[in-house]
């Protein structure tokens, strides 16, 4: 297909307006349903069925114009826009972004007793204009029944969010410039197949009625809906029997040793995840539910031999690290040419980039200018200039490997926590690869501080971007329009995150929320001095350089089954969530494909993606029930 900007369409003014107007429902409504009631959990998926389920009521606004007033009617092009900016909109509210950094900001200056000495400890080090130290604006949102509208608590807490949400759109732009240099190569090059896109596409394709009409994707609509129309009745009324998708835990039938090491075990039939696994390529969803029965059998071994007697043992983060660090170096290894190439002609007039949204040579100069910007607001706020340097590698290793497996593999999850430690967050593993001392009192404070968008990456934002100019180039949409609308709303969904989570807790009042985590860590680093963790370096080691075996099996057998996406996935809570889906998945797709080829493949899609939608649609029509009744109806995960 090809891909001229001149002759697509830009963004329209009218999608814009419906995004940005939409932004603070959005955002009041991911907060109530996500952290208020604990529910749904739409920003820990790939496809948030928050914007499946928007897109899916302007589809049925469009058969409704296109009889009445048919030049009003929404193109596939503008609804796909409206999914575009509302899934990156959709970020920066999830659990891993505002939820987190928005009860951090007064936290330590709260909960400072005597007793835990957190003032002598590291209040010296804590940044006033990146913190609230101001103990009457913030008495209402720990004690509730108060409000956000009073000009003194607004005033206390606006230099705060607005420096953050500046931190935030500089990410998003560095983010945005590194997926416009590797986009040719991984789209057009490598032809990845971002599987995460395929709904909406079809969804949007003449108005929907091409995958509507399908009787298959009916029938899988009605099995995964009527799941969750029972289930949603079960809780309002508990004499309607429940059907159970949700995750029993075998961990209690293997009561004694060794075999209680398997420790949790969940065991589920969610059917958006069995939908969602069906467009997933088969060597993934065979390595997932493989190498975490591999990772329980490595438990097990390790408690039957003395190992779990070794501190972190088995490793699962540092196996999560080297392997996120090891797929960039493949994939960088791979483009190296590619790469080169744009370098020697990034200041030529002739370069080949007037497809692209933006042209190289200002994704380059604007991403490298954007990490100058970076740097110095970490210098600023007291950072020293090597820990900050190595901290946005690390950062940026990892969303690149994200952006990646997402775009060529679609996992329904990709979480990198394992229980009981946040897997992949920079500042845990510059204390073990460097020790405390090493790294000062001064920049753990500071790290500390950076942990919210570091607890987890289920809500990433550089995925959505990367689909985003995917999704336009094959539907005539012109990227380069969609680059302000992407920065805008970056930054205004900060505000609008902010604004939802304020408005809510000042009402309802909190009780630390997620801050506990790092501040009680900062605690203990700044307290119990920690030299250099030599096991989880070396753990880090082996998985870099296994991952890169699997690389280069992959690339040299095609009969080699075991992806490294599955071995790094492994050990998280993702897999740990929807290893029994996938493999319900990868059993008919293999049979599909087997016994009847390529058309029974595609004959099945309209099924699976039935799973999908009636999940999501009728699971979130009780979300947004749940929400305005205040109910906590769960239908998802916790």
């Amino acid at each position: 297909m090809s891909y001229n900007n001149t002759e697509r369409k830009k963004v329209t003014l009218r999608a814009l307006l419906i995004v940005l107007i939409f932004l603070p429902v959005n955002s009041y409504w991911i907060i109530q349903t996500e952290l208020v009631h604990y529910s749904s959990h739409p920003t820990t998926l790939s496809l948030l069925f928050n914007v499946i389920l928007f897109i899916f009521f302007l589809i049925g606004i469009n058969l409704f114009l296109s009889k009445i007033l048919p030049k009003y009617a929404f193109t596939q092009q503008e609804l796909l826009t409206i999914y575009i900016l509302l899934s990156i909109g959709s970020t920066m509210s999830g659990h891993d972004m505002v939820q987190v950094i928005a009860p951090m900001l007064g936290h330590a200056y709260r909960f400072a007793t005597p007793e835990n000495e957190w003032k002598e400890i590291f209040w010296q080090y804590l940044p006033r204009d990146l913190t609230i130290d101001n103990q009457k604006a913030l008495d209402g949102l720990y004690t509730g029944e108060s409000t956000i509208y009073n000009v003194d608590i607004i005033k206390a807490w606006l230099e705060s969010i607005l420096r953050w949400t500046v931190f935030y759109v500089l990410l998003l732009w560095v983010m945005l410039c590194i997926n416009i240099v590797f986009r040719k190569r991984w789209t057009e090059n490598e032809k990845l197949t971002y599987p995460i896109i395929q709904l909406p596409m079809e969804m949007t394709q003449e108005g929907g009625k091409r995958l509507f009409a399908n009787r298959l994707l009916w029938i899988g609509f009605a099995i995964a809906g009527g799941i969750s129309l029972v289930n949603g009745l079960h809780f309002i009324y508990p004499s309607v029997p429940e059907i159970h998708v949700r995750h029993y835990n075998l961990v209690q039938f293997f009561p004694e040793k060794p075999w209680s090491a398997i420790g949790r075990t969940r065991l589920t039939l969610y059917p958006f995840a069995i939908g969602m696994g069906y467009f997933i390529p088969l060597e993934l969803s065979f390595s997932c539910w493989f190498f975490y029965w591999v990772g329980k059998a490595v438990m097990v071994t390790g408690s039957a031999v003395g190992w779990k007697s070794i501190p972190g043992f088995p490793f699962m983060s540092e196996q999560a690290l080297g392997g996120s660090l090891g797929i960039v170096i493949a994939v960088t290894w791979a483009a190296r040419k590619y790469l080169l190439n744009i370098l020697k002609n990034i200041f030529n007039a002739n370069s080949d980039d007037s497809n692209e949204p933006m042209k190289y040579r200002t994704a380059f100069i604007g991403g490298f200018a954007g990490m100058i910007l970076l740097l110095l607001f970490l210098w600023s706020a007291g950072t020293s200039l090597w820990v900050s340097v190595v901290f946005f590698i690390f950062y940026f290793g990892i969303s690149i490997a994200l952006t990646r497996i997402r775009a060529e593999l679609g996992p329904p999850i990709i979480s990198l926590w394992v229980w009981g430690e946040s897997s992949t967050d920079p500042g845990q593993k510059l204390v073990k690869f460097f020790g405390t001392r090493r790294v000062g009192s001064t920049n753990l404070t500071i790290l500390t501080l950076l942990f919210w968008f570091n607890r987890d990456h289920r809500c990433h934002p550089m995925p959505h971007q990367l689909e985003g100019l995917e999704i336009a180039r094959r539907t005539k949409i012109k990227s380069s329009s969609l680059v302000f609308p992407m920065m805008l709303v970056a930054g205004l969904s900060s505000l609008t995150a902010f604004w939802a989570y304020l408005h809510i807790y000042y009402k309802l009042g909190i009780t630390g929320g997620f801050a506990w985590e790092p501040f009680n860590r900062l605690q203990n680093w700044l307290t119990v001095s920690q030299s250099p963790d030599w096991m989880a370096i070396g753990a880090t080691g082996f998985s870099f350089v296994f991952t890169l075996f699997l690389m280069f099996m992959r690339r040299q057998f095609l009969w080699w089954p075991f992806h490294p996406v599955g071995y790094i996935l492994a050990g998280t809570w993702s897999v740990d969530n929807i290893w029994m889906p996938l493999f319900i998945s990868w059993t008919a797709k293999l049979l599909l494909t087997k016994y009847g080829g390529i058309k029974a493949y595609r004959r099945a899609v309209p099924f699976f993606a039935g799973l999908i939608l009636g999940q999501f649609i009728i699971g979130g029509l009780w979300s947004i029930l749940g929400t305005i009744f205040e109910i906590p109806i769960n239908f998802y995960f916790v």
